[in-house]
């Protein structure tokens, strides 16, 4: 059995999922400036598109035991 999510009180751990890519793509307009400082993927326009083919690579991946996480703050 695989863990596709690991939570704690404060956080949580999973693989990327290919359909929040739209909402990810958003959440990286919001904030490219302060992200371009660090990644350098916030440099270039979002795309929700791009960022499906992306996740759905890492959730292939995944399977395959290279675990790419994205990490959430759980509120």
């Amino acid at each position: 059995m695989r863990a596709w999510t690991l939570r704690t009180p404060r956080l949580e751990l999973a693989c990327h999922d290919p359909s929040s890519a739209d909402a990810y793509a958003e959440a990286v307009a919001g904030s490219r400036e302060s992200l371009a400082r660090f990644m350098s993927f916030a440099l270039h326009e979002p795309d929700g598109r791009a960022y499906t083919e992306l996740f759905v690579a890492f959730r292939e991946r995944f399977t395959r035991g290279d675990y790419t996480f994205g990490m959430r703050a759980r509120d």
